[in-house]
C-alpha cells in the first residue's frame, strides 16, 4: 500500500491536518487502482484524457473508474465529522468533478 504521509496540510491548524490524516486513511481504504484514479483527477487535477493515457485505459473506463471511486470516498466520507462537510455537495457529473 502507498505510504500517504507526503499530505501536508497547507497551515498549521490542528483541525486542518486531522482532515487530511482522516482522508489520507480513507484512500488508504479504496483498492490501489481506484485511489491512483482519485488523487489523479482531484490531487494532481489532471484532466481524463490524461489519465486515460497514464494509466492505459479507455477514456470511458477512466470516467467509469473515477465516478465509481468519487461515489464509493464520498460515502465514505460522509460517515466522518470532519470530512462530511467537504463531501456534501460533492457532485457526480463528470463536467463537473469527474
Amino acid at each position: 500500500m502507498p505510504d500517504l504521509t507526503w499530505v501536508r496540510a497547507p497551515t498549521d491548524d490542528e483541525d486542518a491536518r486531522d482532515i487530511i490524516r482522516r482522508l489520507a486513511r480513507l484512500l488508504e481504504s479504496v483498492d490501489a487502482r481506484d485511489r491512483l484514479l482519485f488523487v489523479s483527477r482531484y490531487v494532481e487535477r489532471m484532466e481524463l484524457e490524461e489519465i486515460a493515457a497514464l494509466y492505459e485505459i479507455s477514456l470511458a473506463t477512466a470516467k467509469r473508474r473515477i465516478v465509481h471511486v468519487t461515489k464509493l470516498v464520498s460515502a465514505r466520507a460522509k460517515s466522518d465529522d470532519l470530512l462530511a462537510p467537504y463531501f456534501e455537495d460533492f457532485s457526480f457529473r463528470l463536467g463537473e468533478h469527474a
